[in-house]
């Protein structure tokens, strides 16, 4: 006997630009498109991001998928995660991750981005640790950075040439937990950075924190990925069937 496998969505992602949103720029989320006027709901439904961005799993993103038997299908506005409806999960460290890739270069040059440059830099935005809430707004334009750094990272020494410890912490989760403390050493008295390989782990965002460095968040291991301008991870406990709201700035408000 054939049975099917059915799927829910588990989550949604929105990504709203206002220079493509018509007379509906401001208005979004639309709770009743109905609601609109016959020129907004025109406007509304030609909006369509898929030719201008595609958000699609990174590596890390795309085993999380694998191993919970989810699905991450685009979208016009953004995209939408997909469960078998015997999916559950409680485990905070539970996170699907998702690049923003650029497809159009229009609409870089539509967005206001927040920095003098995107040169070794990604902007990276989550949910975590956050209270469910439906509309939740991962961005409201102000774009949060960080340093993009190869997997081989580099920590500049508070003291050159002092022997110390670094902790790498998940700054995911409540009290950004130790994943490895590695020993390092100084070399010599000129020697101004450590060196940490971090080629075993996924790409991400990691948390370095110790007696002989600035304690800072990297994005690692993305740098060889191109036209990737940020990453969104999104936390799946709690979160089941909400939507999520990223908004872009424009460059010509």
């Amino acid at each position: 006997m054939a049975f099917r496998i059915t799927y829910t969505k588990l989550l949604t992602l929105r990504c709203w630009h206002p220079d493509y949103l018509g007379s509906v720029a401001g208005q979004v989320p639309v709770a009743d498109p109905g609601a609109l006027s016959v020129a907004e709901q025109r406007d509304y439904l030609r909006y369509d991001l898929r030719p201008l961005l595609d958000l699609r799993p990174t590596e890390a993103g795309q085993a999380t998928l694998d191993r919970y038997g989810l699905q991450w299908k685009r979208s016009t506005q953004g995209g939408w995660l997909l469960a078998q409806d015997s999916f559950s999960t409680t485990d905070p460290s539970v996170r699907l991750q998702l690049g923003v890739f650029l497809l159009d270069p229009g609409f870089a040059k539509k967005t206001n981005f927040g920095v003098a440059t995107l040169e070794r830099k990604l902007f990276y935005v989550t949910n975590a640790n956050q209270p469910p809430v439906s509309g939740y707004v991962l961005t409201g334009g102000n774009l949060p950075y960080l340093d993009s750094s190869p997997a081989v990272v580099r920590l500049a020494q508070t003291t050159p040439g002092t022997d110390s410890t670094v902790d790498l912490r998940d700054p995911f989760l409540f009290n950004n937990p130790i994943l490895e403390t590695f020993a390092v050493s100084g070399g010599e008295a000129t020697t101004p950075e450590y060196q940490l390989d971090l080629r075993d782990r996924p790409a991400g965002r990691y948390r370095f924190t110790g007696a002989n460095i600035t304690n800072q968040n990297l994005a690692v291991g993305f740098g060889s990925i191109p036209d990737l301008l940020g990453v969104i991870e999104l936390q799946l406990a709690g979160w089941a069937g909400f939507a999520l709201d990223f908004h872009f700035t424009s460059s010509n408000p």
